[in-house]
């Protein structure tokens, strides 16, 4: 019933979306949907989105990964040194096995060692955002340029049909196969069953701490993806890459109709939570309001997302109850 939930709790991020292009387009004079600005906002969403993608996978288990951000930024900066030191495909590989490794580290610390999610991701979000800077040395570090032109480079982080970014791209085609995963799958069904009730989960044969380190591993993979591919694109990697990355993922998530407390998800909700939080961004900067309002505003959708999410659930499983009757 749960996991028939979850294809209708985005139903809040559309109209928000909606909402939100009428209100940033009269209010910039249509300015706001040009093109160009468009394009810089699907650019910032696709990159939030790969990121969330993750993030709801993990959710949907009934456990958080706080940090996402942290793997994002320290795979996005290693990747650089990497290309340099062993080439561009090599470089690649290490950097997002980077990220897989994380993962399993998140996995490991709470599935197997019994540490929350919550205390594991927060330690690992300080460990290597420090690691950031290590890398960095506190300065941002550009991919060589001699490698710049290279064709992963391009497919990772360059431009299609005019000026619309690769990683788009790259969202959408992430964002499909994991909606097949989760909704035509064992692994999928196992992941809603545990995050729904651990306990009957197991009793039909499903491991939760086997779904759980798979789902910490995806999400190490897709945020390390997603780091290297802005690098790729900026074509440098900096301090501040990934910051705050890992509550507005778990923000575009929960928007999105994905539950906190497990087994109610939408990895395409997750998408117009992503795109919903990049029109904000873009909205309040061309409407020339301080960069601290986005934080409030985000704050403020969340929770009307929240109550918009209980009251559609309620209202679901009550028809589900009538139905059945």
């Amino acid at each position: 019933m749960l996991k028939y939930l979850s294809k209708f709790l985005w139903l809040g991020a559309i109209v928000g979306i909606l909402l939100l292009i009428i209100i940033f387009g009269v209010a910039s004079g249509g300015r706001w949907l040009n093109v160009l600005n468009l394009q810089v906002v699907t650019r910032t969403a696709a990159q939030l989105g790969i990121v969330a993608i993750g993030q709801t996978l993990v959710l949907i288990t009934g456990r958080f990964d706080l940090s996402v951000g942290s793997i994002f930024g320290v795979c996005g900066v290693v990747f650089v040194p990497l290309v340099a030191a062993f080439g561009i495909w090599p470089g690649f590989i290490l950097a997002l096995l980077c990220g897989g490794a994380i993962g399993l580290l998140n996995g490991t610390l709470t599935e197997k060692l019994r540490v929350p999610s919550l205390i594991a991701t927060l330690g690992n979000l300080w460990i290597f955002r420090g690691l950031v800077f290590y890398i960095t040395g506190g300065f941002a570090n550009a991919i060589p340029r001699d490698l710049r032109d290279h064709y992963l480079i391009t497919i990772l982080g360059g431009k299609f049909a005019g000026g619309w970014n690769n990683l788009i791209f790259w969202w959408i085609i992430i964002t499909a196969v994991m909606i097949l995963v989760l909704n035509r799958t064992k692994f999928g069904n196992a992941a809603f069953a545990v995050g729904t009730d651990e306990r009957s989960a197991l009793s039909r044969g499903v491991s939760p701490a086997t779904v759980r380190m798979a789902a910490f591993i995806i999400c190490g993979f897709l945020a390390a993806f997603s780091g290297i591919g802005t690098v790729a694109d900026m074509k440098t990697g900096s301090t501040t890459l990934g910051q705050s990355m890992e509550l507005e993922s778990i923000a575009g998530s929960v928007i999105g109709g994905t539950s906190l407390l497990g087994g109610v998800g939408s990895i395409f909700g997750a998408g117009l939570g992503a795109l919903l939080l990049s029109f904000i961004r873009s909205g309040l900067i061309l409407a020339g309001a301080p960069p601290y309002w986005f934080v409030s505003f985000v704050g403020v959708v969340l929770i009307g997302a929240v109550l918009f999410n209980t009251k559609m659930r309620e209202h679901i499983l009550k028809r589900i109850e009538r139905s059945a009757l």
